[in-house]
Protein backbone atom coordinates (compact mmCIF):
# COMPACT_ATOMS: atom_id res chain seq x y z
CA UNK A 1 0.00 0.00 0.00
CA UNK A 2 2.64 2.32 0.98
CA UNK A 3 4.41 2.05 -2.10
CA UNK A 4 0.92 2.78 -4.57
CA UNK A 5 0.12 5.98 -2.41
CA UNK A 6 3.98 7.19 -2.76
CA UNK A 7 3.71 6.61 -6.49
CA UNK A 8 0.64 8.18 -6.72
CA UNK A 9 1.75 11.34 -5.04
CA UNK A 10 5.15 11.87 -6.93
CA UNK A 11 2.28 11.76 -10.36
CA UNK A 12 0.64 14.54 -8.48
CA UNK A 13 3.57 16.51 -7.06
CA UNK A 14 5.31 16.26 -10.63
CA UNK A 15 2.07 17.05 -13.09
CA UNK A 16 0.48 20.19 -11.06
CA UNK A 17 -2.35 21.78 -12.81
CA UNK A 18 -3.41 25.53 -11.61
CA UNK A 19 -6.85 25.35 -10.21
CA UNK A 20 -7.50 21.46 -9.87
CA UNK A 21 -7.63 19.19 -6.92
CA UNK A 22 -4.60 16.78 -6.35
CA UNK A 23 -6.67 13.49 -5.04
CA UNK A 24 -5.49 9.66 -5.34
CA UNK A 25 -7.99 6.64 -5.12
CA UNK A 26 -6.80 4.24 -2.87
CA UNK A 27 -8.23 0.21 -3.62
CA UNK A 28 -7.39 -2.15 -1.37
CA UNK A 29 -7.76 -4.64 0.85
CA UNK A 30 -5.73 -2.61 3.97
CA UNK A 31 -2.96 -5.81 4.15
CA UNK A 32 0.20 -3.90 4.07
CA UNK A 33 2.60 -6.56 2.65
CA UNK A 34 5.45 -4.65 1.59
CA UNK A 35 6.65 -1.60 3.12
CA UNK A 36 5.38 0.17 5.33
CA UNK A 37 2.97 -1.89 7.27
CA UNK A 38 1.74 -0.73 10.50
CA UNK A 39 -1.24 2.10 11.14
CA UNK A 40 1.37 4.82 12.54
CA UNK A 41 3.49 4.11 9.35
CA UNK A 42 0.63 4.37 6.93
CA UNK A 43 -1.31 7.42 8.58
CA UNK A 44 1.88 9.94 9.04
CA UNK A 45 2.58 8.79 5.28
CA UNK A 46 -0.98 9.91 4.05
CA UNK A 47 -1.03 12.90 6.83
CA UNK A 48 2.76 14.49 4.91
CA UNK A 49 1.14 14.14 1.79
CA UNK A 50 -1.87 15.07 2.73
CA UNK A 51 -0.35 18.34 4.20
CA UNK A 52 1.43 18.87 0.77
CA UNK A 53 -2.27 19.14 -0.26
CA UNK A 54 -2.81 15.45 -1.73
CA UNK A 55 -5.60 14.30 -0.58
CA UNK A 56 -6.39 10.17 -0.22
CA UNK A 57 -9.75 8.38 -0.29
CA UNK A 58 -9.53 4.77 0.36
CA UNK A 59 -12.16 1.85 -0.67
CA UNK A 60 -11.70 -1.03 0.92
CA UNK A 61 -12.14 -4.16 -1.35
CA UNK A 62 -12.87 -8.00 -1.03
CA UNK A 63 -14.44 -9.97 1.54
CA UNK A 64 -12.12 -9.47 4.51
CA UNK A 65 -10.38 -6.07 3.68
CA UNK A 66 -8.57 -4.47 6.99
CA UNK A 67 -11.59 -2.01 7.86
CA UNK A 68 -9.24 -0.62 10.78
CA UNK A 69 -6.47 0.47 8.22
CA UNK A 70 -9.12 2.02 5.50
CA UNK A 71 -11.07 4.35 7.80
CA UNK A 72 -7.54 5.29 9.76
CA UNK A 73 -6.58 6.80 6.16
CA UNK A 74 -9.80 8.48 4.70
CA UNK A 75 -9.78 9.86 9.05
CA UNK A 76 -6.07 11.40 8.86
CA UNK A 77 -7.65 14.59 7.08
CA UNK A 78 -10.33 15.06 9.17
CA UNK A 79 -13.67 13.85 7.52
CA UNK A 80 -16.72 15.42 8.74
CA UNK A 81 -18.98 13.62 7.26
CA UNK A 82 -20.16 11.96 4.02
CA UNK A 83 -22.91 11.80 1.80
CA UNK A 84 -23.60 15.57 2.95
CA UNK A 85 -26.48 17.21 1.49
CA UNK A 86 -27.93 20.66 1.75
CA UNK A 87 -31.23 21.59 1.58
CA UNK A 88 -32.60 25.15 1.02
CA UNK A 89 -36.33 26.21 1.15
CA UNK A 90 -37.48 29.72 1.18
CA UNK A 91 -38.82 31.65 4.02
CA UNK A 92 -40.77 34.64 4.16
CA UNK A 93 -42.43 34.07 0.76
CA UNK A 94 -39.38 33.25 -1.24
CA UNK A 95 -39.85 29.84 -2.82
CA UNK A 96 -36.25 28.45 -4.08
CA UNK A 97 -36.87 27.51 -7.97
CA UNK A 98 -33.51 25.91 -8.61
CA UNK A 99 -30.19 24.65 -7.28
CA UNK A 100 -27.80 24.65 -10.25
CA UNK A 101 -26.29 21.17 -10.66
CA UNK A 102 -28.81 19.16 -8.77
CA UNK A 103 -32.38 18.37 -10.47
CA UNK A 104 -34.33 17.54 -6.93
CA UNK A 105 -34.63 20.72 -5.32
CA UNK A 106 -36.85 18.48 -2.39
CA UNK A 107 -33.59 16.72 -2.61
CA UNK A 108 -31.13 19.47 -1.60
CA UNK A 109 -27.69 20.01 -3.19
CA UNK A 110 -25.36 16.81 -2.92
CA UNK A 111 -22.13 17.47 -1.24
CA UNK A 112 -20.43 14.77 -1.21
CA UNK A 113 -17.77 13.86 1.61
CA UNK A 114 -16.83 16.97 3.80
CA UNK A 115 -13.31 17.58 5.10
CA UNK A 116 -12.56 19.81 7.83
CA UNK A 117 -11.23 22.78 5.94
CA UNK A 118 -13.18 22.14 2.86
CA UNK A 119 -15.29 24.89 1.04
CA UNK A 120 -18.51 24.51 -0.62
CA UNK A 121 -20.53 27.08 -2.82
CA UNK A 122 -24.08 26.24 -3.97
CA UNK A 123 -25.90 28.34 -6.33
CA UNK A 124 -29.53 28.59 -5.52
CA UNK A 125 -31.96 30.66 -7.71
CA UNK A 126 -35.38 32.00 -5.94
CA UNK A 127 -37.97 34.19 -6.61
CA UNK A 128 -39.17 36.78 -3.91
CA UNK A 129 -42.79 38.51 -2.98
CA UNK A 130 -41.03 41.87 -2.77
CA UNK A 131 -43.19 42.99 -0.20
CA UNK A 132 -41.23 44.41 2.96
CA UNK A 133 -42.35 44.92 6.46
CA UNK A 134 -42.55 48.56 7.37
CA UNK A 135 -39.48 49.87 9.32
CA UNK A 136 -37.26 46.82 8.01
CA UNK A 137 -34.26 47.02 5.85
CA UNK A 138 -33.16 43.21 5.78
CA UNK A 139 -35.81 40.03 5.17
CA UNK A 140 -34.59 36.17 5.40
CA UNK A 141 -35.33 35.06 2.55
CA UNK A 142 -33.56 31.01 3.02
CA UNK A 143 -33.34 29.03 5.78
CA UNK A 144 -30.89 25.38 5.12
CA UNK A 145 -30.21 22.16 6.88
CA UNK A 146 -27.50 20.02 6.24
Amino acid sequence: MSGAIEVAASLLEKYVYNGYSRCMFLFSDGQANIGMKTRAELTNLVAGYNNEGIITDSFGIGADFDTEIMKVLVNVFGICGSAARLIVRGKNGAVVTKIWGDKNIVAGASLGELYFDNRRSVLCEFTTSGTAVAGENEIETLTYEL
